[in-house]
């Protein structure tokens, strides 16, 4: 009875021990297993980080050879507002104004380099790079400000921005009011023949130029930043731009005569290099264009807010006001589209029927 009971005792001990081992075994695979599955999740986790935006912070400078409380400046400053809270800091935008990163070639070229740069633009220095896109800042191209966004939202414009993409650049935002081009100068300037020999800054390139010759004036193309100084030691009597531009530059402070010729309206054109859009993430460039053009509804809305009240400003600090003959003006230069040879045959009737659309 005993040796049944201890052998019975022993066989007990031996299923003990072999569930043991069993359970064992099973852990041992189960873990295995475990692991695996975990090393799957891993993995899958990182391709799950991947997908999602990540955490680096993108630098962006936004330059402008514009000074601060411009309308250019101020909806850069909103820009950059909501660039940086909608991207949740993932982008930092630093903002140049006054030229502080350099000429605005200079800034252009280094570009192509990769740098991580806006720069404001508009048609007629464009047109170095793409030379119909010059048209858009021809004189007298059109009569309100619609009608050239009109022409920014066609086909047309589409198809220049194609070839500013195979030169290497990107236009991030397009549709920003610059404002309406003006004559502020040392004496009145009522009618083309007050132009005759007077030594006008222009910006540097062919249609500004051209119209600037056919108006009459003794053209002295200039960096925007050099005018005030110009005007102070006359080596100019006159300079042109949209009226803000004019007054946050304190160019009333030397001419005392703003002519109202309304001989250009003006869009600006933010364009950065294609190397630098293509390295941010889809979401962060989509981001930056989304707001850009949210900005540039607001810097319209500051042009056309503000011109009336910055004509009283400069009255009150002893401009006189002209309201120049438009039509005279219109008349000067009616021939200079087909005097620039850059241009594209029949490049001014071609936006005309845009705009007639």
């Amino acid at each position: 009875m005993t040796k049944r009971k201890f052998g019975m005792t022993t066989l007990a001990i031996l299923l003990v021990l072999m569930l043991v081992v069993s359970a064992c075994g099973k852990g041992g695979n189960s873990g295995g297993q475990s692991s695996s599955s975990g090393s799957a999740g891993s993995s899958s986790g990182q391709s799950g980080s991947a997908a999602k935006p990540d955490d680096k912070v993108y630098e962006v400078k936004i330059a402008y050879d514009l000074n601060p409380g411009e309308p250019a400046d101020l909806a850069a400053n909103e820009w950059k507002r909501l660039a940086e809270e909608r991207s949740n800091g993932r982008l930092k935008v630093d903002l140049f104004p006054s030229g502080a990163l350099g000429t605005k070639k200079d800034v252009v070229e280094q570009m192509l380099t990769g740098t991580n740069v806006i720069q404001i633009t508009d048609g007629s220095y464009l047109m170095e790079i793409v030379p119909d896109l010059g048209v858009l800042s021809g004189p007298y191209l059109v009569t309100d400000y619609r009608d050239l966004f009109k022409v920014i939202e066609s086909e047309w414009f589409d198809e220049q921005v194609k070839l500013l993409n195979d030169k290497g650049y990107e236009m991030v935002s397009a549709k920003w009011l610059f404002g309406t081009r003006h004559m502020i100068a040392t004496k009145p300037v009522e009618k083309p023949a007050d132009l005759n020999g007077m030594k006008v800054r222009v910006p540097n390139n062919p249609l500004f130029i051209k119209a600037f010759e056919l108006m009459g004036a003794s053209v002295t193309p200039l960096p925007w930043l050099e005018v005030y100084p110009a005007l102070t030691q006359k080596l100019v009597e006159g300079a042109e731009a949209p009226i803000q531009t004019i007054y946050n530059s304190k160019l009333q402070e030397v001419a005392k005569y703003l002519s109202l010729t309304g001989h250009v309206t003006m869009a600006a054109h933010w364009i950065a290099g294609k190397q630098f859009m293509d390295s941010l993430p889809d979401d962060l460039r989509q981001i930056l264009i989304e707001t850009g053009a949210e900005a540039g509804e607001y810097a319209t809305q500051l042009v056309l807010d503000g011109d009336n009240e910055t004509i009283e400003k400069m009255k009150a600090e002893g401009v006189t006001v002209i309201n120049s003959d438009q039509k005279a003006f219109q008349e000067a230069v009616k021939d200079v589209y087909n005097e620039i040879p850059e241009f594209s045959p029949g490049l001014y009737d071609k936006i005309q029927q845009i705009i007639a659309q």
